[in-house]
């Protein structure tokens, strides 16, 4: 397999098309619903990247991504949101719903 991905996604339905299709494409996905679950997923294993929803119950994506880069400093964060864009220094790359899956693809894969 390819390059692990941590894919957090509360969305039942958005989070396993994307994993399919991530692992379709060679990647290593681990999915999971919620920023508390991410966690400990991050502190048991390494990943390359973290995919996450931005609004989320419990922890939004730009707190899991602060937390993420404080566990694994190497982590690319992209944040995935229905709403606007805001500049934040843990976020690599944001994607706006619905997603461009060659876009993603073509940042992921850089």
């Amino acid at each position: 397999m390819g390059r692990r991905v941590l894919l957090v996604e509360d969305d039942h339905n958005t989070c396993s098309a994307l994993s399919a299709l991530l692992e379709m494409e060679g990647f290593a996905v681990d999915a999971c619903s919620n920023g508390a679950e991410a966690l400990r997923r991050l502190s048991q294993g390494n990943y390359d990247e973290l995919l996450t929803d931005l609004l989320m119950p419990s922890m939004e994506g730009l707190e899991l991504t602060r937390t993420a880069r404080v566990l694994q400093p190497s982590i690319r964060c992209f944040v995935i949101t229905g709403s606007t864009q805001t500049p934040d220094p843990d976020v690599s790359a944001w994607f706006t719903k619905p997603i461009d899956f060659d876009a993603l693809l073509q940042v992921l894969g850089s």
